[in-house]
């Protein structure tokens, strides 16, 4: 089932917990994913930036890629490890290393949303090591676009290898981009409101560089042309 998760808090053991991203996963029925992770502004930063486009440097991480999930008896009831198999990475593109996992153990719902904690082990990028590390998620089902009678969720696509990758991802009233054309990385979020409709939430990289207002106008054809590249639509649903 195609979902939703937003990142409540990160925890690197020992410290305490704390959320110094906007965090937001979209996922298909399929599993393809969107992970975008937009560093908050800092106390030193002027009120009155734009918090629309942004500067590279507010980019924590972003991932593409495919998740697969395995129960884990021995630990609890409901408990999986979750793989996370990386096919775009703004961090790096040696992908091989680069696939993450984590146990997943459901929690109470918070006000109808469900919770869940991941627990596992990666690199902290404020010290360089690896540390054991506890996230909380939101967890939200897809809710659709009022009238809008197209496909819900739908994932495009451009691949010309590893160092020349995009994808879409739209789930109901969120859509994130992602591509990254060898050093060059480009992040987008667009968010469907009852009074603006879709409007681009947050830009971090090349203007015009992903296909993002074009899916959501029409997603009716197998291809998009855009910006000097062919993006297939793979999933929709």
């Amino acid at each position: 089932m195609a979902g939703v998760s937003i990142r409540k808090s990160i925890r690197w053991l020992p410290e305490d917990a704390s959320e110094p991203t906007s965090t937001i996963v979209l996922s298909s029925a399929q599993r393809r994913f969107v992970d975008i992770r937009i560093l908050k502004p800092g106390s030193d930063e002027s009120k009155d930036q734009d918090e629309k486009q942004l500067d590279l440097r507010r980019l924590d991480w972003a991932i593409a890629g495919t998740s697969s999930s395995v129960a884990v008896p021995d630990k609890g009831q409901h408990v999986t490890l979750s793989t996370f198999h990386h096919w775009i990475d703004s961090r790096t593109v040696e992908l091989d290393s680069a696939t993450d996992e984590g146990y997943m153990y459901p929690m109470d719902a918070d006000g109808g949303d469900e919770l869940v904690l991941e627990v596992g082990n990666m690199v902290n990028p404020e010290t360089g090591s690896p540390t054991d590390y506890e996230e909380i998620w939101i967890e939200k089902n897809m809710v659709p676009v009022p009238g809008d009678e197209g496909s819900q969720t739908v994932v495009l696509d451009y691949d010309r290898g590893v160092d020349r990758r995009g994808r879409v991802v739209r789930v109901g009233r969120l859509c994130q981009g992602l591509l990254r054309i060898k050093d060059e990385v480009t992040a987008e979020r667009w968010e469907w409101s009852e009074k603006q409709g879709w409007s681009r939430s947050r830009l971090i990289g090349r203007d015009g560089a992903l296909p993002c207002e074009k899916l959501l106008k029409s997603s009716a054809s197998d291809t998009i042309e855009h910006d000097g590249c062919t993006w297939t639509i793979i999933e929709r649903d």
